[in-house]
């Protein structure tokens, strides 16, 4: 198997105020208002982040141009993904969405204005079918934005809550080695 010069890039979101949390400062990329939603969140500080996450991806792009650029995160971090990965400043591999959605305002998809499917990176997502913290339908509703829009969309439900299980991260590192081309061999039998 190839050994590939991959850098990990995990940054951690800021404690701020989160208004479904009785207003309690937690480490969050964005205020939330309400889970059930698509739009419930604060848009202010989810430009604030999304300032933050494409100045990250554009560093990470010039600072080793020949290194693929995957985007991902977990719950809010999988929403901030897909939110900045469809018009990142550097070409992605791929976006990574666990236990997340696609945020969007009322009436809206969530996409870019300019959105183009030839050229939108393939996605990953994963979501647990007992997840009471991000409602499986939410993810659901966005699955099927993401599949009407064209985009690649590799789906998986877990039976799980809102976590990452084993299997999620098996079906995860085959992907990304997919992305990455990286093959494996089956093992020969004795």
């Amino acid at each position: 198997m190839p050994i590939l010069p991959l850098r990990w890039v995990l940054p951690n979101a800021c404690p701020i105020p989160v208004t479904i949390n009785g207003g309690m400062d937690l480490p969050a990329w964005y205020d939330m208002t309400d889970l059930s939603r698509a739009d419930g969140v604060d848009w202010d500080t989810v430009a604030c982040s999304r300032l933050f996450v494409r100045n990250l991806v554009k560093l990470e792009g010039e600072r080793a141009p020949e290194i693929p650029v995957i985007l991902g995160g977990f719950s809010q971090g999988g929403a901030m993904a897909l939110h900045c990965g469809f018009d990142a400043p550097v070409a992605l591999r791929g976006i990574i969405v666990l236990s997340a959605y696609l945020m969007a305002k009322e009436g809206e998809t969530g996409l870019p204005n300019a959105f183009d499917a030839k050229k939108a990176p393939p996605v990953f997502m994963g979501h647990g079918e007992w997840d009471d913290v991000v409602p499986p339908e939410l993810a659901e509703a966005s699955r099927e934005t993401l599949i009407r829009a064209g985009v690649s969309l590799d789906w998986h439900g877990y039976p799980m809550p809102h976590s990452v299980c084993p299997q999620e991260l098996q079906d995860l590192v085959f992907w990304l080695m997919a992305r990455l081309g990286i093959r494996v061999e089956e093992p020969k039998p004795e």
